[in-house]
């Protein structure tokens, strides 16, 4: 957001709103190699072409941990993730309920936000939630975030 200032130079300066700063520091990591692109792009890929269906949405996909086949879970409005999560009264929440004991029965969240952004935030976990490989309680995802709860590897298809 641009800001003209009237100071002794006439010069103009560009400030950021406080917000947009906290949103700024909620996006991941960038990859440091090419290498690491790659075995991201080949996570990706070795997962999406094993799943029986693809989806045509904003997902989480991953390994079910008890069939060990790729499976997905859409997101919609708001996506719970645990062993036992409980959904609030209300049709725009899904939940996705894993046989993982490392998880907590409450684990994670994504949330669509009225800025069209999914925000993950940690529910106060046991084992925290980690994104790209880093422990964190709230990040805005984009398309191919790498997420791990319990014993669980997801990954953010993006729109």
């Amino acid at each position: 957001m641009m800001h003209w200032t009237k100071d002794s130079t006439l010069k103009r300066r560009c400030t950021v709103p406080t917000h947009d700063v906290t949103r700024a520091k909620q996006f991941h990591k960038i990859p440091a190699s090419s290498a690491e692109i790659a075995d991201r792009l080949s996570r990706f890929n070795e997962l999406y072409e094993a799943l029986p269906t693809k989806p045509h949405t904003a997902a989480l996909i991953y390994t079910d941990p008890v069939t060990g086949s790729a499976t997905w879970s859409a997101i919609g409005n708001r996506l719970t993730v645990g062993r036992s999560p409980k959904a609030v009264a209300n049709t725009t929440e899904s939940v996705l309920a894993l046989h993982d004991q490392e998880m907590s029965r409450q684990h994670f969240e994504i949330v669509l936000t009225s800025d069209g952004l999914y925000l993950l935030s940690d529910l106060k976990s046991l084992n925290g939630t980690y994104i790209d490989g880093v422990r964190e309680q709230t990040r805005v995802l984009i398309g191919g975030t790498e997420i791990r709860a319990g014993n669980t590897h997801f990954i953010f298809t993006g729109l």
